[in-house]
């Protein structure tokens, strides 16, 4: 679980509440035709701009934001490392129901432990870190479209509720709710986009760039293991993908 993204959505909130709390009657921030507007006109954009898989699939990509927790691409080195030790006394054959730290790994091996030409093992992970980066991207569009459709739909209901307004302006009573939907309409719509959904895309980029970083040490590391490199070159070039603090401390 990532507990910064938890963390700074809660706390943004708290700080929400607590301003409201400490302003007044909470009660004046509460309307719900304007709510019933933004979020349902936000949904429904949504759905004429993206198809049902796509739609879909956005549920996936968007709990990384809060359960994905990138591998540390020092031990994923190291692994890799153990993994050539262990090729050049026992083999390829020895790499077999190894344990791997994940499934992008295990399914590289097999394709290594199985003998199969490094072109085919390269098209294959290649293909399969493309196919992962396209499926995040699409979930990051489906996030920043409600972003941008969220205060879209905030300043209809801001619309509505001024003209609710002009045409009631000799009614006291109805000014009232008209305001209403006028205001509380641009801050849902607002709060929508900049409290949550610009903050989750920028996370799932971040997630994005970190798995596949990870995804092409990996294939880097298994190509090298296939072509027989010894663990020290090894090292030298999987170093590369480690941040500059934690290059010395890799594996020998």
């Amino acid at each position: 679980m990532d507990l910064t993204t938890i963390t700074g959505l809660a706390g943004a909130l708290c700080v929400l509440l607590l301003a409201v709390f400490l302003g007044g009657d909470p009660g004046l921030f509460l309307d719900l035709p304007s709510l019933l507007l933004v979020l349902g006109g936000t949904a429904f954009v949504v759905m004429v701009k993206f198809g049902a898989p796509q739609l879909a699939g956005a549920s996936r990509v968007v709990a990384q934001a809060f359960l994905y927790r990138p591998e540390d691409p020092s031990r994923v080195a190291a692994r890799l490392l153990e993994l050539a030790s262990l090729s050049r006394h026992g083999g390829l054959l020895a790499l077999k129901n190894q344990a791997t730290p994940n499934r992008f790994m295990a399914e590289g091996l097999k394709l290594v432990a199985e003998g199969h030409a490094p072109e085919l093992l390269h098209q294959t992970l290649e293909k399969d870190r493309l196919l992962t980066l396209e499926r995040h991207e699409w979930g990051q569009r489906i996030v920043l479209a409600v972003a941008e459709a969220a205060p879209a739909m905030g300043l209809v209901g801001t619309l509505v509720g001024l003209v609710q307004m002009l045409g009631n302006l000799g009614d006291p009573r109805a000014l009232g709710p008209g305001m209403a939907i006028a205001l509380l309409a641009t801050l849902y719509g607002v709060l929508i986009a900049h409290l949550v959904c610009y903050p989750l895309a920028d996370k799932l980029r971040l997630r994005s760039a970190q798995q596949s970083l990870l995804q092409s040490l990996v294939i880097d590391g298994l190509l090298a293991i296939q072509a027989g490199q010894s663990p020290r070159i090894m090292q030298d070039a999987l170093q590369r993908y480690l941040p500059e603090a934690q290059r010395r401390a890799a594996p020998a």
